[in-house]
């Protein structure tokens, strides 16, 4: 389900192929995010992106609005259960300016937007292995069971 480039997902999140080769795609991405207040800003970004399968996708952003944005998830297995990491480095023009405009408002809000973005899709996922037989579970896997009790 990460990689179902072409597929509409809910709250406007969209994405379309443009172009393949041998190792990677070039996808062009649509997503809204929630800004401060609640506001929500659609953005557009074309990335291209390769899989080393089956343990990590990367994103390498060519076009939008961030002048370098390059993402990966990383996929591992933990007692039978997969845990996601994700890691991205991003930059912002105009130097020392750039750096505080980044680290104060694109950080968090980059942070707070790939939360939820995951989460959603975290969701996504569970519901689907509930209804295959041939994924465990949500419930088989420890950390599951400590994030209900939690809740």
């Amino acid at each position: 389900m990460l990689i179902a480039f072409g597929a509409q997902v809910d709250e406007g999140h969209s994405s379309k192929v443009l172009e393949r080769d041998d190792k990677r795609l070039l996808v062009e991405l649509h997503s809204h995010v929630r800004m401060p207040f609640g506001k929500r800003v659609a953005y557009r970004t074309v990335e291209w992106v390769s899989m080393e399968r089956p343990e990590r996708i990367n994103f390498e952003s060519v076009a939008g609005p961030l002048q370098l944005l390059q993402n990966s998830l990383a996929l591992e297995n933990v007692g039978g259960c997969t845990e996601l990491r994700y890691e991205s480095t991003f930059g912002v023009r105009w130097s020392v300016l750039g750096w505080i405009v980044g680290k104060l408002y694109v950080q968090p809000l980059l942070g707070r937007f790939m939360r939820e973005h995951l989460a959603e899709m975290k969701k996504l996922i569970e519901q689907r292995a509930c209804r295959s037989l041939l994924y465990p579970r949500p419930g088989d896997c420890p950390h599951a069971a400590m994030e209900a009790e939690a809740a």
